[in-house]
C-alpha cells in the first residue's frame, strides 16, 4: 500500500508537483509502490489505496512501453493542507528484460520487469507532464538499475523550480499534445451527440485499448468546453467530471 504522512503533504503543499512515485508489478502482490520522492512514511492514506492498480492499468504487459491519466479521490485531512478538491496523476509505464537488468531483485521471477514512474500533481496539465515524464522514465529505464533514482529526484526538483520560475501552471498547459482531429474522425457527426449530452449532464462512458490513447481522446472531449479543465480543479468533482466516465480496458 501506498504510505504517507499528512505533515510531509503540508510541507510540499506550495508544490505544483507533490510527488513522484514508482510503482511495479510484483508477480504475488500485485502492483505496489516500491518508491516515492520526496519520502512519505506513516499512516496509510485510504483514498490512495488504488494508486498502484491505476498506475499499471489493465492490459499493460501487452504493449512494451505506455501511459496513463487519473485522478486520485478527495481526501479531507490532505485536501484541507493542500488547498484543493482533488489531486492529478499521469503514469508512465514500461517493461525491461530481466535478464538485462544490472542490479537484480531475488523477488524478480519473471522474464519482463513490469514499472510505472508516476507525477502526482495539482493541476490536470496530462499532456505537458507526460512529455516531460515519457523522457525521465526512458532514461530511467535505460539505465537498467532501478536502485539509481537520483534522476527522478532531479525531475521533481527541476519541474518545481520550472514551474515557480512561470508562477505555475499556465492555461495553455492543458491542451499541449491535444487534437481534435482524431476525435472527430473517430465519432463524425456523434460528437455533436456527445457535446449535447455532456450539456444536459448525462454520463458518458467511454471503452477502448491502449490506455494512453483512450485518455488523450477523453481530454480532447473535456477540452471542447471552455474552462472546464480549470473548472475540474475548483469545482466539486461529482458536478462537473463525473458525467465522463473513462474505462480503459482489453478487449
Amino acid at each position: 500500500w501506498f504510505y504517507t504522512t499528512y505533515d510531509g503533504m503540508a510541507q510540499r503543499a506550495g508544490n505544483d508537483v507533490l510527488c513522484v512515485l514508482v510503482v511495479g508489478f510484483h508477480h504475488q502482490k500485485g502492483s505496489q509502490v516500491e518508491y516515492s520522492y520526496p519520502p512519505m512514511q506513516g499512516s496509510v492514506c485510504p483514498s490512495w489505496k488504488y494508486l498502484p492498480y491505476l498506475a499499471i492499468p489493465d492490459g499493460a504487459h501487452r504493449t512494451q512501453f505506455g501511459y496513463v491519466y487519473f485522478t486520485l479521490p478527495e481526501d479531507k485531512e490532505t485536501a484541507d493542507m493542500l488547498q484543493d478538491r482533488k489531486l492529478f496523476a499521469v503514469g508512465c509505464y514500461r517493461q525491461l528484460a530481466t535478464q538485462d537488468l544490472v542490479f537484480r531483485d531475488k523477488e524478480q521471477t519473471r522474464a519482463t520487469v513490469l514499472k510505472s514512474v508516476v507525477v502526482v500533481s495539482r493541476k490536470p496539465c496530462f499532456g505537458f507532464i507526460k512529455a516531460k515524464l515519457f523522457l525521465v522514465t526512458e532514461v530511467y529505464f535505460a539505465q537498467k538499475d532501478f536502485t539509481e533514482t537520483q534522476l527522478l529526484e532531479e525531475f521533481y526538483d527541476n519541474m518545481n523550480d520550472s514551474l515557480r520560475a512561470s508562477q505555475g501552471f499556465k492555461p495553455y498547459y492543458y491542451s499541449v499534445g491535444l487534437s481534435l482531429q482524431p476525435l472527430v474522425e473517430l465519432f463524425k457527426s456523434k460528437l455533436l451527440m456527445i457535446f449535447k449530452l455532456l450539456l444536459l449532464e448525462q454520463r458518458v462512458l467511454f471503452h477502448g485499448f491502449p490506455p494512453g490513447a483512450m485518455c488523450d481522446l477523453l481530454m480532447s472531449v473535456i477540452s471542447i468546453f471552455p474552462g472546464l479543465s480549470d473548472a475540474i480543479c475548483t469545482t466539486n468533482y461529482s458536478s462537473v467530471s463525473s458525467h465522463v466516465m473513462f474505462i480503459s480496458c482489453i478487449d
